[in-house]
């Protein structure tokens, strides 16, 4: 392969919930885009990775993997990319309870904010644009989205105060994060650090996603060293390039994954133009050998 041969790692195919494009039109896309390796990567879904992967082996290189929603040890929410899976079945297993977990846990949470006179069904967090549903920061923002909670004395604050595009994120924080609030619930959401155990289970390789954005309420300090817990718990790459990275970002996070001798990765993030319209597949492509790495290491 030619040493400015691209590739893409970081692809949602229809099957996730954002998602839009079956695995045989991206893989038409891909060859469009003149990449020579990609890989699917849905929320959550491993099926059409490994259709993509029988479908696209003898066009480019490729292989499967997966992206699973993680809560950090501080709750952050953490995507933690997986790639070169050896067991579906066991895979599946996880897959199916952080499939429900979500749905499980927000309903109980409207629940609570409903008894305290705060307006808001399923319905409204299922038809919140953009992110996966029943997360906690869009359940804020169908909340806050809601005409009849704009009187709430309650939500004043949030109303009035901050960005109004981190409104959702700042609902969150005060009303289901913080354990003194009378909607909090103790509930075991699936943990980075089940997550990385199971990548160990399944042989597979594990690279965090779009860390920078993930992250982005930490300080450089407190990202080295949630990076450096990760690590220690076995992660083995970062996600550096991505569409949700600035220079700055991209820089940081080189530096960091170098110093550890991390796998580096990267990828557009492509969900199809529905959901994230300005993203195309490619976008923030890194090297084949990057990729090429990557294989070789889950080979081992």
């Amino acid at each position: 392969m030619s040493e400015l041969a691209r590739c893409d790692m970081h692809i949602h195919s229809a099957l996730s919930v954002d998602g839009q494009y079956p695995p045989a039109e991206i893989l038409e896309m891909v060859i469009e885009a003149g990449l020579k390796g990609a890989v699917i990567t849905d929320h959550n879904e491993i099926d059409f990775s490994n259709e993509f992967s029988r479908i696209a082996k003898d066009e480019l290189l490729t292989l499967n993997g997966v992206e699973l929603s993680t809560r950090g040890p501080g709750h952050e929410n953490i995507h933690l990319l997986l790639y070169g899976i050896d067991s579906t079945k066991r895979l599946n297993k996880d897959l199916n309870y952080i499939r429900t977990q979500y749905e499980e846990l927000t309903r109980l949470r409207i629940k609570k904010l409903n008894e305290m006179g705060i307006f808001v069904t399923w319905e409204d967090v299922e038809n919140t644009t953009k992110k996966v549903p029943s997360m906690g920061p869009t359940l804020g923002e169908a909340v806050l989205n809601e005409k009849k909670n704009l009187s709430n004395p309650l939500l004043r604050e949030i109303y009035e105060d901050g960005d109004p595009e981190d409104m959702g994120y700042r609902f969150y924080l005060k009303f289901l994060k913080d354990k003194k609030s009378s909607v909090y619930i103790d509930f075991h959401e699936y943990a980075v650090e089940d997550a990385l155990k199971l990548s160990d289970e399944i042989r597979s390789i594990s690279v965090i996603a779009h860390p920078s954005y993930s992250l982005r309420h930490k300080t450089e300090e407190e990202k080295i060293k949630f990076l450096t817990y990760l690590m220690d718990l076995g992660m083995q790459g970062i996600e550096v390039y991505s569409t949700h990275h600035s220079d700055e970002n991209i820089k940081f996070l080189l530096n960091f994954a170098r110093k550890n001798s991390l796998l580096i990765t990267g990828g557009s993030d492509f969900h199809g133009p529905r959901t994230k319209p300005g993203i195309k597949m490619g976008d923030s492509s890194i090297p084949l050998k990057m990729m090429e790495e990557v294989i070789k290491r889950s080979e081992q």
